[in-house]
């Protein structure tokens, strides 16, 4: 499966002092923890270690849209603007913006992502972060390309679909996506909580640097919780990609989703720049990235990147497997390439783009 000597080399090639991972084989989940949770003390990663998901909150929050969009409370397709009372994104000539080019990056909008703050500094409000006001530290998010006509990642959109999912229910984003998401799955480990609670930080990974040095304050604080502020574990994860292989194959509690929304989910939207990470995705679908093979959209995932942390999650849907992996390390991203190019040759995956990882987002 993993080979641990290997595995521990490399981990100190890349200064990474700590990796969680969830191999997925049908109904089977076979999770491995290997390293320290930080480089400054002895406690063991362990299968219940909450690592920041960073990006990989984004196709999590996507799905909790989906499902307000199924029960009628949002329209994809919908100008965001009537549904925001708080704050309005600034009318452009170029258009106007909605859900569905949100969650597919299609939206034209800058602010690709988010540097996080100080674990004990003052952060920003919603408003604050969309505006680019003080105290944030990043740039006013705004249309600055036609809607709908190319792929422009964009962390500040998704923090706008945060915003519209607090308003149109009056519930703070953490509750509203353990209501939706993180409790139909059974991810009891995780939580979108900005900053964390006191049983998740007794849990928590610490960051580290490239060099393997921590980071200070251990990890980052991030508002932009739909963004990049997800707290979880590997076997938690697992259950998505569980979901992802198997939602369409039953009529049971397995349909979060109504099928053909599931299925608008997984349809690429917009084609990437680029190949992105492990899995050579290539297209945007709502939410996760997505790559068609001749199988049809047979591989789904999303990668992330937070200060201090690297990850990535992987779908292979015609063989019902997948992968998570976790890692507390900025250096962690040849590492998460090396351990899915071993996973996917022991497990024989089809179709599976070896050593693409090092290209993308």
């Amino acid at each position: 499966m993993v080979d641990h000597f290997s595995l521990q080399e490399q981990m100190r090639r890349c200064h990474v002092p700590g990796v969680a991972g969830a191999v997925i084989t049908g109904d089977q989940v076979h999770e491995f923890a290997v390293g320290v949770r930080s480089a400054e003390s002895p406690e063991p990663v362990t299968s219940t270690s909450r690592f920041q998901a960073a990006s990989i909150s984004k196709p999590l929050a996507s799905l909790a849209m989906l499902r307000l969009v199924d029960a009628g409370v949002l329209d994809l397709d919908r100008d965001v603007n009537t549904y925001l009372r708080s704050w309005q994104l600034p009318a452009s000539s170029l258009g106007s913006v909605t859900l569905r080019q949100l969650a597919s990056h299609s939206a034209g909008l800058g602010v690709s992502g988010f540097p996080g703050y100080g674990r004990f500094d003052q952060a920003p409000s919603l408003i604050e972060i969309l505006d680019g006001a003080a105290p944030a530290n990043t740039g006013p998010v705004r249309v600055e390309c036609v809607p709908g006509e190319q792929f422009r990642y964009s962390g500040g959109g998704t923090v706008i679909m945060q915003l519209v999912l607090e308003e149109v229910t009056g519930e703070p984003f953490h509750d509203l996506v353990a209501r939706l998401v993180l409790e139909p799955f059974g991810m009891v480990h995780s939580s979108y909580r900005q900053p964390p609670d006191d049983e998740m930080r007794s849990e928590a990974a610490v960051g580290h640097d490239e060099s393997g040095a921590a980071i200070k304050g251990d990890w980052h604080v991030y508002p932009e919780q739909a963004a990049a502020g997800l707290w979880t574990t590997a076997g938690d994860l697992a259950r998505y990609v569980q979901w992802l292989n198997d939602a369409g194959r039953s009529s049971d509690d397995q349909q979060i989703l109504k099928p053909e929304t599931f299925d608008q989910m997984l349809t690429p939207q917009t084609p990437t720049d680029e190949e992105v990470k492990v899995g050579g995705l290539n297209a945007m679908g709502i939410g996760p990235f997505v790559r068609v093979t001749p199988h049809g959209v047979d591989y789904v995932g999303h990668s992330g990147g937070n200060a201090g942390f690297r990850c990535h999650l992987l779908a292979h849907r015609s063989d019902r497997a997948g992968a998570v992996v976790l890692t507390n390390g900025d250096g962690g991203y040849p590492l998460l390439v090396e351990i899915f190019d071993a996973i996917a040759r022991c497990h024989r995956w089809t179709d599976y783009p070896y050593g693409a990882a090092d290209r993308g987002r």
